[in-house]
């Protein structure tokens, strides 16, 4: 008996060796695994932490955003606004254009009527002017024949007066 309880001892032992083996490969394993999660455990801490900053940065780029949206949301209304302040003074701008060119072809058309009135009252002037030198030289002929014909006559009643006087003297000495 003492040999079969040596037996089972060495089979308990043996057992008991194969069990504490299996349970050491066990424990390493589970060691193997612990650490990993460990790992990952830190490695997400670290990721949540990195997403919580993530966050925070990205909640004050948001902040920024929306007051940059707000502002500019003022701005493009003020700037509709001037928009459409300035249509309006365009408008009143065309429109005085429009009146300033009718004003000016009225101006041309004007302008133009005068310019053919002066050319004509140039072309009557022209055409009086050699009228009155046609009559100027008419004239100068007038008064050259007129001043010939006077010393004709003032000839002839020279001759007249010398005639009347040679008579007087002819009388005047028939006489006596």
């Amino acid at each position: 008996m003492k040999t079969s309880l040596t037996y089972l001892l060495i089979c308990f032992s043996l057992a008991l060796c194969g069990f504490i083996g299996f349970q050491w490969v066990r424990e390493a394993r589970l060691r193997d695994d612990v650490q990993k999660l460990t790992i990952e455990s830190h490695g997400k801490t670290e990721a949540a932490a990195n997403l919580e900053g993530t966050i925070k940065t990205l909640q004050n780029e948001i902040a920024r955003l929306d007051a940059l949206k707000a502002e500019l949301t003022e701005d493009a209304k003020t700037n509709r606004q001037q928009v459409a302040q300035m249509r309006t003074e365009l408008r009143k701008a065309n429109g005085e254009n429009e009146t300033f060119i009718k004003q000016v072809e009225t101006h041309q058309k004007a302008l133009t009527q005068a310019n053919e009135n002066i050319r004509q009252q140039n072309e009557g002037i022209q055409k009086q002017n050699s009228e009155l030198k046609l009559m100027v030289d008419q004239r100068n002929n007038a008064i050259t024949k007129q001043n010939e014909l006077i010393e004709q006559y003032n000839d002839l009643v020279k001759k007249f007066n010398e005639l009347q006087e040679q008579l007087k003297v002819r009388n005047a000495t028939a006489a006596q």
